[in-house]
């Protein structure tokens, strides 16, 4: 079988699929990319059917040589990626031959953290791949990329160069406005953890990883902590520190502190995306308008 081979792994680069869906009951959390409208552009340009997998590049550093023949795309963070030492435009499809090399820079400041890549009819790895469960990955054991291993993907000569129009790729805003959804939980905080939640900044901490990120600011009062309970994809816990936890795709399966709740889904991205110390704020979205988004986004890119 070919592919691309990994001359190297980059820092933190992992196989990643939509994620899955109706395990957590079983412990399993869903796993997925960070940044899900990156990874569905990257597959759309390529007409790749959802649930395609790709890599989820952290930080830059990979580099590939192809064993094969195929077409590729890149979307997410600007990590100066090059094909044979020419620049790859962000958020574009392009052909890689046989004997081509593809190498990415690392993350600069204001550029992104997180690049996705994808091949023509996806790689053929196990995914997601999520570390803290040791599923997933070249082995099926969880790990990153590492140096001399073949990302099987198919042999195709077929595709075309396309673009990302400018006005459907997300911005790195200086301080980027987060929607939140409020949960059933929401009337037992106090009224000042209501308010200060939406007029005051937060700052994104260096303690964050796939699992969650949490913020800094001003302490926010919570009611005591209640008995373990399913946890959703963006659910913000409120310590005993009073400093939020915002939960992210490798979240532990349950959790017993409070949770005022959700940060919407689709803007999850800007964590990820986002340095440690990048000031952020939130504003509040109704659940209708909250489905409505939803709906029309995995309409558009043909979820099923």
């Amino acid at each position: 079988m070919s592919g691309l081979r990994v001359e190297h792994p980059g820092i933190f680069t992992l196989a990643q699929n939509a994620g899955r869906r109706g395990l957590q009951h079983t412990g399993l959390t869903q796993g997925g990319p960070l940044d899900i409208t990156a990874w569905a552009w990257a597959n759309r340009l390529l007409d790749n059917p959802w649930g395609a997998t790709t890599l989820e590049i952290a930080l830059g550093g990979l580099r590939l040589r192809a064993e094969t023949n195929t077409w590729a795309a890149i979307t997410g963070a600007d990590l100066d990626a090059r094909l044979n030492d020419d620049p790859v435009p962000p958020w574009s499809s392009f052909r890689l031959r046989q004997g081509d090399q593809l190498s990415f820079a690392h993350a600069r400041p204001g550029r992104g953290r997180i690049a996705i890549l994808a091949v023509a009819g996806g790689f053929t790895l196990p995914a997601p791949c999520v570390p803290r469960e040791g599923l997933g990955g070249t082995q099926d054991d969880g790990k990153p990329l590492r140096a001399g291993e073949l990302l099987p993907c198919p042999r195709t000569t077929h595709g075309q160069k396309r673009l990302v129009p400018t006005l459907f790729r997300p911005t790195l805003t200086p301080t980027p406005t987060l929607r939140f959804l409020p949960g059933y939980q929401w009337e037992h905080f106090p009224a000042d953890t209501q308010e200060g939640l939406f007029s005051q900044s937060w700052q994104i901490s260096l303690q964050g990883d796939r699992m969650g990120v949490r913020l800094q600011g001003p302490a926010l009062s919570a009611p005591p902590a209640g008995p373990s309970e399913a946890l959703a994809l963006g659910a913000m816990q409120i310590p005993p520190d009073g400093q939020p936890i915002v939960l992210l795709n490798d979240r532990q399966t349950l959790g017993g502190y409070p949770k005022p709740g959700c940060v919407f889904a689709l803007d999850l991205a800007a964590l990820a995306q986002h340095a440690p110390h990048t000031a952020l704020r939130f504003m509040p979205i109704d659940r209708r308008t909250a489905q409505k988004r939803l709906a029309e986004f995995l309409e558009f890119f043909r979820a099923p």
